[in-house]
């Protein structure tokens, strides 16, 4: 009979500690949006892709606010001044060098504006629900530093900003 008795306390100790860290892993888990991350480091990535391969100078940032209907996104904005040396770009001459590996939105026409000093690419993605993203935006930020070492990576209030150091 003891060992019975001591057999269920076991069991359900352990289905406690189990549950315990099922839970705790979700709550961690779910603060952050991952496909968000996963979006903006494409779109981040590409435009390093052309700086690299192409010597492209400008920036590019993160900007994620509130919308009037309550959801959550952001905008990703790459502003490029000069490409190869050039600074009258179009949106042909990005296109010309990008390929399917690219963010979607530098493959876009309508993602882009020209004007006279730059071309701009930007976009909208959403993002989950949330009361505070900054844990979404720090795990963005630990992307980021990873895809090169020369960036200056800064998490501001609702904003990331990626630049050369």
């Amino acid at each position: 009979m003891f060992l019975i008795v001591l057999t269920l306390i076991i069991i359900v100790a352990f289905s406690f500690i189990y549950l315990y860290f099922s839970i705790k892993d979700n709550m961690v888990s779910s603060c952050v949006d991952t496909e968000f991350v996963k979006k903006s480091l494409h779109f981040v990535a590409s435009y390093i892709e052309l700086q690299k391969n192409y010597s492209a100078s400008g920036f590019v940032s993160v900007l994620v606010s509130r919308q009037e209907d309550g959801s959550i996104g952001a905008r990703l904005e790459c502003c490029i001044f000069s490409l190869e040396g050039r600074s009258d770009i179009t949106f042909d001459d990005i296109n010309a060098i990008t390929d399917k590996s690219f963010h979607y939105a530098y493959l876009d026409s309508e993602c882009y504006s020209v004007d006279s000093a730059s071309v701009s690419i930007s976009c909208y993605i959403p993002m989950h629900p949330t009361d505070d993203w900054t844990s979404t935006l720090k795990a963005l930020k630990n992307e980021i530093k990873g895809l090169d070492c020369e960036l200056t990576v800064s998490v501001g209030d609702g904003a990331v900003m990626i630049g050369k150091k």
